[in-house]
């Protein structure tokens, strides 16, 4: 049985379009599953999780779709650009102190 595994995608369409573009010339698969991590953090969350729906994909929730769904869950975050990571947008981030 042939299985893909993949993760942390982030909101990224460009990162997701090549995975599925190198899934569909190494396939068949019998299943795609995602490992969460799917929805923050880049500029098209709802373009991943439909390009993910038309393969076909399963998921589990990673840390970010808990966070989503229970934001009080959110970690204190204090990462910048700088840092390398981009910052949860303020909507969905924990609140400041």
């Amino acid at each position: 049985m042939h299985i893909a595994v993949l993760s942390d995608l982030h909101g990224n369409p460009y990162a997701c379009r090549a995975v599925i573009d190198s899934l569909l010339v190494e396939g068949p698969f019998e299943a795609i599953v995602v490992a969460g991590d799917l929805c923050l953090g880049g500029s098209n969350p709802a373009l991943c999780l439909d390009m993910l729906g038309e393969i076909g994909a399963l998921a589990v929730y990673g840390n970010t779709e808990a966070y989503l769904c229970n934001p009080e869950q959110i970690p204190p975050m204090n990462f910048t650009a700088s840092d390398g990571m981009c910052s949860y947008p303020p909507s969905i981030g924990p609140t400041p102190n």
